[in-house]
């Protein structure tokens, strides 16, 4: 039996789509030639699959003459599985799982059992000629288990993982080749809230490159996510409770809430605490109260002479996003971290970035198009009490860290569904501040929009091109040319190269 999208999504489990699929891209550039439901909010990642099919199904029922689009013919492929059960046909290239059984008895919740094997790799050059298989080229099993509106899922694979011998045995011997899962949850949805505890990873905001306060390139972290949407998807909540390193009773806590002020305009507004403590902390859990304000009950509560573990570091993020006419879309966002005017020469933690994506026709197909500027000043994401948004030695936030920006520009011609040819340029300047570096009030006043030291200048230019001529197959090519001046920081060193890129995903 057919359900429409709404009982579908009161019925289905909660699937995530990782947030680094390229199908967030698809998704946002058909919202920029206004062909998706306006409530949607791409910027809160990752999206339960259910989500995403029905703004699928509301493209193909509002736009029948748009059905060639080359990014929505893309999407119906990879999200027939559920559009089939809305009522809607399911793509013609679309590739079912290798093994799927599912149970529907009058009386008794739905039942399902799902197993996707799968190849992703990719083989890549440096600029300094050196070549190595791809961090997280991995062969793999995606595994389903769904019962009512609750789901067991595991993204079970082997593979090289940058570091891996370092915590894990590796499988071939001195090399970085391991067992391993970085996708794995149990989820529940409910009329009132969508629950999901596990690894998964996450990413906040607009940008494409990385978002501020929590990027999509930072690694996944073990947390409970819970989200509601309300006034038909107008308004949405999303509270993330986890550990950065449970050892050291390092934990971390978020929320977000997304906003439609009209169908044109939408504003995020996110915070993010870092405290220690031996457990998650019931305030932080239950998210809906001013991380700062948590910190002053815990002090008031705190007894006298007892060593001082109530402290966190808490960054402020808001993003938004308009568009103003059909076929561009303008965003941005700002980052606060630990941000004060209490004391004279204290350096402002700031972030800021700003995008336009655009979207038009060009020789008969779809041209489009991102320019992104980022700037992230000295010591962000690092404090002096070591409250650090840092995880598995890389930022929650931009994945270049503090003491840097960057201005890059790419564009993507669809000659159909099946090929895409992209091209980029863009600059990076680093100074020598590092991640992990913390401003001491102790110390002697500083600046943080002052790039310190020598500064690295780096820019490229790159094509490419991806081929993906059904659902579960996709290849792509890229190769560039890098310069980059004042290399490692050195003043007067210069170096630069080719590198590129091969890569090739089935999935079945």
């Amino acid at each position: 039996m057919a359900l429409c999208g709404a009982e579908l999504a009161h019925a289905a489990p909660l699937e995530w789509l990782p947030v680094q699929s390229p199908f967030y891209e698809e998704l946002e550039i058909l919202r920029t030639e206004g062909l998706l439901d306006t409530t949607a909010s791409l910027e809160t990642r990752p999206m339960a699959r259910i989500e995403v099919a029905q703004l699928v199904a509301y493209a193909l029922a509002h736009h029948a003459d748009r059905a060639d689009d080359p990014g929505l013919v893309r999407l119906h492929r990879e999200f027939s599985r559920e559009l089939v059960r809305m009522g809607f046909e399911a793509a013609p290239r679309y590739t079912p799982p290798l093994f799927e059984r599912r149970r529907d008895k009058e009386g008794e919740p739905p039942q399902a059992f799902r197993v996707i094997p799968y190849v992703d790799g990719a083989f890549e050059r440096r600029p300094d000629g050196f070549a190595r298989l791809a961090d997280h080229s991995r062969a793999g099993l995606r595994l389903g288990i769904e019962v009512g509106n609750l789901l067991l899922y595991q993204d079970l694979f082997a593979g090289r993982v940058d570091g891996g011998r370092t915590f894990a045995d590796p499988l071939i011997e001195h090399t970085d080749f391991i067992h391993y899962t970085e996708d794995t949850y149990l989820s529940v949805a409910t009329p009132w809230l969508d629950l999901s505890l596990g690894r998964v990873r996450s990413g906040w905001g607009p940008g494409h490159e990385g978002s501020l306060l929590w990027s999509a390139t930072a690694p996944p972290v073990t947390s409970l996510i819970w989200s509601k949407s309300l006034f038909d998807g107008r308004v949405r909540g999303t509270a993330l409770s986890g550990d950065v390193d449970a050892g050291s009773q390092a934990r971390i806590a978020a929320h977000r809430l997304d906003v439609e002020v009209t169908p044109s305009l939408h504003v995020g507004l996110s915070e993010a605490a870092r405290y220690d403590a031996s457990q998650w902390e019931p305030l932080y859990v239950l998210s809906i109260i001013p991380f700062s304000l948590v910190q002053r009950m815990q002090a008031q509560d705190h007894l006298p002479g007892a060593p001082d573990t109530v402290r966190n570091n808490v960054m402020i993020g808001a993003d938004a996003r308009w568009r103003p006419v059909r076929g561009t879309t303008l965003y941005g966002e700002v980052l606060f971290d630990d941000l004060t005017f209490r004391k004279a020469g204290t350096p402002t933690r700031i972030g800021y970035q700003a995008g336009w994506l655009g979207s038009a026709p060009f020789l008969g197909r779809r041209l489009s198009w991102r320019g992104e500027f980022t700037r992230v000043h000295r010591y962000v994401y690092a404090v002096f009490y070591d409250r650090n948004f840092i995880h598995q030695g890389r930022p929650i936030g931009y994945p270049d860290g503090p003491d840097s920006r960057s201005l890059i520009v790419r564009g993507a011609w669809d000659w159909n569904a099946d090929w895409r040819l992209t091209a980029a340029a863009g600059r990076l300047d680093h100074g020598e501040g590092f991640l992990g570096e913390f401003f001491d009030p102790a110390g002697p006043p500083a600046q943080g929009s002052v790039f310190a030291g020598v500064v690295e200048k780096r820019r490229f230019v790159e094509s490419g091109a991806r081929w993906t001529p059904r659902d579960g197959v996709a290849a792509e090519l890229r190769w560039g040319y890098e310069w980059r001046e004042d290399a490692a920081h050195v003043a007067g060193a210069d170096a630069e190269g080719w590198y590129g890129r091969a890569a090739l995903e089935l999935r079945h």
